[in-house]
Order: structure tokens, then C-alpha cells, then sequence
């Protein structure tokens, strides 16, 4: 120990910690913990789903591992617009915009093996994609 602090740690040993004060918001009365992390991540997944978050970060996963398994020259020109229920499959229709015609028809014909592609990693979220709907939207 230096010798300069040796007079703030007399008769203390330096194996001992300091421990913790109490904080207290009224007088006499220590501030207690009566939650812990556990129950708010309990509680976390019930309010997401009241909310309607669940579904939503689902498919922004979707919309990102779609756009991820697009070819590098197309990822920047499309855009993923929403899912879409449909009376005639029990899964929905995923619906992207693309800003020309010649780049609609191109991905219109892969979208079938773009679809499978998407299904086989977004498992996790819950979502089954039954097609893969391109619209022309221009900017």
C-alpha cells in the first residue's frame, strides 16, 4: 500500500468490501426490490402480443430474410410491403414493390424458389409464406 494512504485505511483490512448503503425514500424506511427481471420478462411476451407486436417483429424477420435471399443487384430496389391473408390458402401472400415491369416479371418468375428459400429460415417466426406477390410501385 502507498504510503500517502495509509492514514484513510487504518485499522481496515483491505480484504473486506464496502457494503452497500441503503437508500431510503422516506425516513426510516429502506427502499425494498419488489420486482425482479424475471417478472418483467414474464410479463413481456403478454403485453407484445396484446399489442400487436409479435406479429409485427415476425414480419419485419420475414422482410428482412427475404430481402437477404434476393440476388445482390435486386436487394436495393425492392421494397417489402405487407403480408397479405387470402380465403384461398391458409398461409398469406407476402407482397414486395419493385419500381419497373422488366425487374416485376423477373422476380415473378422466381418467386416460387424465393418463397421456398424464405420458408426454410423463417421458421422460427411463425410465418409460412404460401407466394410471393410482386407489384410495380413507382417512387
Amino acid at each position: 500500500m502507498k504510503q500517502g494512504f495509509s492514514k484513510y485505511n487504518k485499522g481496515k483490512s483491505s480484504s473486506k468490501t464496502p457494503q452497500p448503503s441503503r437508500i431510503s425514500t422516506q425516513v426510516g424506511q429502506p427502499t425494498q426490490h419488489r420486482h425482479s427481471v424475471s417478472s418483467v420478462t414474464s410479463v413481456f411476451p403478454a403485453v407484445a402480443k396484446a399489442l400487436g407486436l409479435e406479429k409485427q417483429s415476425a414480419v419485419m424477420a420475414v422482410s428482412s430474410l427475404l430481402i437477404t435471399a434476393l440476388p445482390e443487384a435486386y436487394q436495393a430496389q425492392v421494397t417489402p410491403l405487407r403480408l397479405e391473408e387470402t380465403s384461398k390458402s391458409p398461409h398469406p401472400v407476402f407482397v414486395i414493390a419493385v419500381p419497373h415491369g422488366a425487374l416485376a416479371s423477373e422476380l415473378q418468375l422466381s418467386s416460387l424458389a424465393l418463397c421456398e428459400h424464405v420458408n426454410q429460415y423463417a421458421k422460427q417466426t411463425g410465418i409460412t409464406l404460401s407466394a410471393i406477390r410482386v407489384e410495380v410501385k413507382k417512387a
